[in-house]
């Protein structure tokens, strides 16, 4: 473990169990925006997981320990050499991500009396709370007293707030807080819109994101318009065998990239013509709570076609900077995919506005401000 001396009141933990999955690029932003600000944040997980946003500043909690003490850990949510380690550093607050780390650093939040906030970010809330298992119960358990000792309980959109209020989140604990993403554009400039070519998918190959609707939507398109505007999937998952044959099935030319870098996704958002991520809703629960992708696409003034799917339509406006169609209805994203494609004026405005509303709603600086507020507010409250 890496042992701190720092005794500002004002250091700030973001807890996350696993320092940190490449997808999780908005909690690396959540620490690199406080490190701009007058907070001393620290990042700190349990266990690393290689990837490119893992760092040697973050701390491990759990750092050349057996599986048998994380397991302990994990039954008992407590362990001295965290405790006595959390005494040393004195934070002003933890802010967790993931309701599911949340509920493990409960125990020791509350023993030290230290405020703490969560983020919710969809699984956590739509998934883990409706599985009939032992786990399912006892998260379920764990996170009625996460929601009683949480001085703040943050959803990053108006779907998923109201998903932590039915489950008995205080309304008055809740604040809408989109994530952490980055709206500063490269200097590579896209070409004109005429120019643009192709349809792009772009996330990880699991249901919730669609991308078994994304291929049937694109086989209905006539054969000029595929041939003109081919489809890539950006992406991998435990789908990708299974759509592979539904690409063959369907007779349908689809480039798959596998993983990207965020570089690459840039380039290839910028050089298409319209982004097919039809999310949808899955028999287990999961749910679009947000939709980075979507923030993504706006950037690089690319329209969207999608199901109007949990938080979707925060991010994507019918009719302005994209298109939606009920779920399940790949007939109507088919049309919907159609009419902009052969349409590039349309396509040009939609971008246009989907660039100034991801401006006007989701401001780093609105963002950041947002969460020192809360912060500044609890930390009020316990003085």
């Amino acid at each position: 473990m890496k042992l701190l001396t720092v005794k500002n009141v004002e250091n700030i933990l973001i807890f996350r169990e696993r320092i940190l999955p490449e997808s999780e690029t908005f909690i690396r932003s959540h620490y690199e925006s406080l490190v701009k600000s007058r907070w001393n944040p620290l990042l700190v997980g349990l266990t690393r997981v290689e990837s490119p946003l893992t760092t040697q500043e973050d701390v491990l909690l759990f750092d050349n320990v057996t599986r048998l003490r994380q397991r302990i850990f994990d039954i008992l949510r407590f362990d001295f050499k965290i405790y006595n380690w959390l005494k040393e550093v004195k934070p002003a607050l933890i802010h967790a991500h993931f309701g599911s780390g949340a509920v493990k650093i409960l125990p020791l939040a509350r023993m030290l009396n230290i405020p703490l906030v969560v983020s919710f970010h969809g699984v956590d809330i739509n998934v883990l709370p409706n599985r009939d298992t032992f786990q399912g119960k006892l998260y379920r358990r764990r996170l009625k007293g996460l929601f009683k000792y949480a001085d703040g309980l943050v959803a990053n959109s108006h779907f998923l707030a109201q998903r932590i209020e039915q489950l008995g989140g205080a309304p008055e604990k809740i604040k809408v807080i989109p994530p952490h993403f980055n709206l500063v554009s490269e200097t590579c400039e896209s070409p004109s819109v005429d120019l643009r070519r192709g349809v792009l998918f772009v996330g990880r190959l699991v249901p919730v994101k669609g991308g078994e609707d994304a291929l049937r939507s694109y086989a209905l398109l006539p054969a000029e318009l595929q041939k003109e505007h081919p489809l890539i999937l950006a992406g991998d998952g435990m789908l990708m065998k299974t759509l592979k044959t539904l690409a063959s099935e369907l007779a349908i030319n689809v480039e798959f990239r596998g993983v990207c870098s965020r570089e690459e996704i840039r380039e290839l958002m910028l050089h298409s013509a319209v982004l097919l991520n039809p999310s949808k809703v899955t028999p287990d629960g999961a749910t679009e709570s947000f939709g980075i992708v979507f923030a993504e696409a706006a950037l690089a003034q690319l329209p969207v076609v999608s199901y109007d799917s949990g938080a979707v339509s925060e991010i994507v406006l019918n009719k302005v900077t994209g298109l939606l169609a009920d779920e399940g209805r790949f007939d109507v994203l088919a049309d919907h995919l159609a009419g902009l494609l052969e349409d590039s004026i349309t396509r040009m405005n939609m971008g246009i506005n989907a660039a100034e509303n991801l401006v006007e709603k989701f401001s780093p600086d609105r963002r950041d401000e947002l969460v020192n507020d809360l912060y500044r507010q609890i930390l009020r409250e316990k003085i």
